[in-house]
């Protein structure tokens, strides 16, 4: 026999709703329906919530909640305290706060295949997976990182000697302090509006 998890939404009120278990397929056609809602029209955003977001509960530890936002802006969140080794010791259990993991889901993909894997696998492998997945450093990432290094320390150089003076701080202060302070120099107060 396939396993059941029970699943629950909100009223109006934000209560939880809790309804009886389901299997996969059902569990799937809920998120369809509620992915599929997603693009109605609502009178304002508590209706849209009650008709897009829905849980799963495997356990009182272990829960998905989705809401979808948009078809291609979905909430998702897992929350579980079961331990990474269930031969932890009694203290690392007691020290292990549990884990919990927020992503957007860009599709109904997306959506079906966190469905599936919640159905699917253990709490304990989700949890890997999460952690290494937040853990990845995209390209475009690096790019940024790198951008932003680039464009810190040219102005530092530039700027370096002008605030040299301006900041008095000594020979030190060319690069390791002009690199902070260089974009306030050049733009000012205006800066930040």
């Amino acid at each position: 026999m396939a396993e059941k998890f029970a699943w629950y939404t909100f009223n109006a009120q934000h209560q939880q709703e809790e309804h009886p278990p389901v299997e996969l397929a059902k569990a799937l056609e809920i998120a369809r329906t509620r992915f599929e809602n997603s693009e109605k029209q609502y009178a304002d955003e508590i209706e849209a919530g009650v008709e897009t977001t829905f849980g799963l509960r495997r356990d009182d530890k272990t829960y998905i909640e989705v809401s979808v936002h948009s078809p291609r802006s979905i909430a998702y969140t897992f929350q579980t305290k079961t331990f990474l080794n269930p031969e932890s010791s009694s203290l690392e259990k007691a020290l292990d706060k549990g884990y919990h993991s927020e992503l957007t889901l860009k599709s109904w993909e997306e959506l079906e295949q966190r469905v599936r894997e919640f159905y699917e696998e253990q709490p304990s492998e989700i949890r890997r997976k999460l952690a290494r997945q937040k853990a990845t450093v995209t390209p475009g990432q690096i790019m940024m990182m790198g951008a932003f290094i680039v464009y810190m320390f040219v102005g530092a150089v530039v700027y370096g000697d002008k605030l040299n003076m301006a900041c008095n701080m000594g020979n030190g202060c060319k690069i390791k302090h002009a690199i902070f302070i260089w974009p306030y120099y050049v733009f000012g107060p205006e800066m930040g509006k």
